[in-house]
């Protein structure tokens, strides 16, 4: 791997585990206790990449939260901006997690991008569990679609939302549309 950083949800695949291996990253993952979600983020970056300011886990900078103990976020602050990975929840088999996803979670998200972004810029990585345009799916007129998880028109909107927060002055910018 040649980049700069290398930075986003992992499991152990070669190149990485070798990396990690010869020690040529330093990385940043947040233990998992069993009793917890199964959910979690990772962070790879290369050790002569830019200095750490800080680093956080499941938004605990802001203090207690329901969210804490989840694994799905981790927040790098480098001098110049915030690196946030994110692991967005799946609505799930039956879309059981579906209010919670759009009600709870995605709120929270957003305020708290919105808070950081008073502070810096941010880049906002990570899975975010949703097919958010039709061209992201495969077949957008088949009936199934509007009811299965990362699909629904909730799920789409509210990363619509997402993408139109303010952070420093801007609109988020979808990469994959960039």
């Amino acid at each position: 791997v040649n980049d700069k950083a290398v930075v986003g949800k992992a499991k152990k695949q070669s190149k990485l585990s070798s990396m990690w291996a010869k020690k040529e990253t330093n990385d940043v993952e947040k233990p998992q206790d069993p009793n917890e979600s199964s959910s979690s983020t990772s962070n790879l970056m290369k050790r002569e990449s830019i200095k750490v300011e800080k680093i956080s886990y499941d938004f605990e900078d802001e203090g207690p939260n329901p969210f804490t103990g989840e694994g799905r976020t981790i927040t790098v602050e480098f001098d110049k901006f915030f690196f946030v990975c994110c692991y967005v929840p799946n609505s799930g088999e039956g879309l059981v997690r579906l209010d919670y996803r759009v009600n709870e979670w995605d709120p929270h998200v957003r305020s708290y991008l919105q808070a950081l972004s008073a502070r810096k810029p941010i880049i906002f990585g990570g899975d975010m569990n949703v097919g958010h345009l039709d061209a992201d799916i495969h077949n957008p007129t088949a009936k199934h679609i509007s009811k299965q998880a990362g699909l629904t028109p909730r799920e789409r909107e509210s990363f619509s939302q997402l993408l139109a927060t303010p952070s420093n002055g801007h609109s988020f910018v979808d990469a994959f549309r960039f």
